[in-house]
């Protein structure tokens, strides 16, 4: 998703200068903030799950025969 919006927008700015030049210059605040709080989220996540990973250690009782 955050790769599409990426090319979606670099898409968008290349066609800017034409006769809707405004509202595409509103489309593209509109995604880049969208792909800033995908990043966000992304970046957020990946951290949640390193806590997570380092929370879940399990100790191992030895075994005896």
């Amino acid at each position: 998703m955050i790769t599409h919006l990426r090319l979606t927008i670099e898409k968008l700015k290349r066609e800017i200068y034409g006769p809707r030049n405004e509202r595409k210059a509103r489309l593209i605040e509109q995604m880049e903030l969208e792909l800033e709080e995908l990043e966000a989220a992304a970046a957020e996540d990946k951290l949640m799950a390193e806590k997570a990973n380092e929370n879940n250690t399990t100790a191992v009782r030895a075994f005896h025969a």
